[in-house]
C-alpha cells in the first residue's frame, strides 16, 4: 500500500472515531463531503480506490440506484448517524483488502446486487427517511 492510501485510510479511520475533530456537525453527509474532496487532491491511488468506494458500498448494501451517494446508503442501510459514519472505515478497509474492483465496475455490483435480490434491483424508497431538519426555514438555495 502506498504511503498517500495508508495516510488516507488513517483518516479515514480518524474521521470516523472523532468526526467533531474534522467537520463541524455529526452527520455523514458532512464527513462524506470531507473525505470526498480529501480524496480528490490525494493523487491517483486514492481517487481511484476511493472511486470504487460507491460501488463496493452499492453492493455491499444490495442497492443499485445511480441516484443515492454512497452516504445515503450508509445511512438508509444502518438507520442513524453514529451507525452509518462507523460503518465507512470497516468498509474501506474491506475494499483495501478485497483490492481493484473488476472492470467494468458497474457490472460487477449488477451481479452482486442480483445475487442478492434477485433479477429485480432494488432502489430505496424515494421519501428520504433522513431528510435533515432546518430549525431557521427552508434550506439554502
Amino acid at each position: 500500500m502506498s504511503e498517500n492510501l495508508t495516510r488516507f485510510e488513517n483518516l479515514v479511520h480518524q474521521i470516523c472515531e472523532r468526526p467533531c475533530l474534522y467537520v463541524s456537525q455529526y452527520d455523514i453527509e458532512s464527513v462524506a463531503a470531507y473525505l470526498d474532496g480529501f480524496a480528490a487532491a490525494s493523487g491517483p491511488q486514492v481517487q481511484k480506490i476511493w472511486g470504487d468506494y460507491q460501488r463496493w458500498v452499492e453492493a455491499q448494501y444490495g442497492v443499485f440506484d445511480s441516484a443515492w451517494h454512497w452516504n445515503h446508503i450508509l445511512l438508509y442501510g444502518n438507520g442513524n448517524q453514529r451507525a452509518a459514519i462507523q460503518a465507512i472505515h470497516r468498509l474501506f478497509k474491506d475494499l483495501i483488502e478485497f483490492g481493484t474492483l473488476p472492470e467494468p465496475p458497474e457490472e460487477w455490483v449488477y451481479e452482486k446486487v442480483r445475487a442478492v435480490r434477485g433479477k429485480g434491483l432494488f432502489s430505496p424508497p424515494n421519501e428520504h427517511p433522513f431528510e435533515k431538519e432546518y430549525p431557521m426555514g427552508d434550506p439554502p438555495p
